[in-house]
């Protein structure tokens, strides 16, 4: 089942966003840095925990999007059965925070790309537009482009609830087979 997951995010299609358009290449340079985190915390010894938070931290200053990190790495001690390595996580929160304040110091704001004029509901709506957007491009992908110019509306939002509650449920399901 790995091996067909991985075969099908190799070639699918809705991944040429990354490769073909020169902006993206943060984003595979951010999920490589997670990826090599999340395969180092797979081995018990603290070097390799250590080395994973190195991986965390140099994929956030790849791209801000590595933040997932902070959640995911830790998921990895948890899904493999084991009790989590609370000073893994801790390193993981330092590191999350020291990357705010350079971003604090850099950009003028920690968190920053937030539309000041949209209201809470339109924030979420537009977030459930957008996972929609790319659950439904996962499913058909057909009109792919690297060039999004705003967040679709319709049915689409509703697919982007769906799917983030049916990962949920997935999580929720492991966490219970524990």
């Amino acid at each position: 089942a790995a091996a067909m997951a991985a075969l099908v995010f190799a070639v699918h299609p809705i991944h040429v966003e990354s490769v073909a358009w020169i902006a993206g290449r943060s984003d595979v340079i951010a999920g490589m840095f997670l990826m090599l985190g999340a395969g180092l915390l797979t081995y018990e010894e603290s070097w390799a925990g250590w080395l994973a938070v190195s991986a965390y931290a140099f994929g956030l200053l790849s791209k801000e999007t590595a933040l997932a990190g902070l959640v995911l790495l830790p998921m990895v001690d948890i899904v493999r059965g084991r009790r989590l390595r609370w000073e893994i996580a801790a390193a993981l929160l330092f590191v999350t925070f020291a990357y705010l304040a350079l971003r604090q110091a850099g950009l003028g704001a920690a968190i920053t790309g937030f539309a000041t004029s949209a209201t809470p509901a339109e924030t979420m709506g537009n977030l459930m537009g957008a996972v929609g957007f790319y659950v439904s491009k996962l499913l058909l992908p057909i009109g792919l482009s690297a060039y999004v110019p705003t967040v679709p509306g319709g049915i689409i939002p509703l697919l982007g609830l769906i799917a983030g509650l049916g990962g949920l449920a997935l999580g929720w399901l492991a966490w219970q087979r524990q």
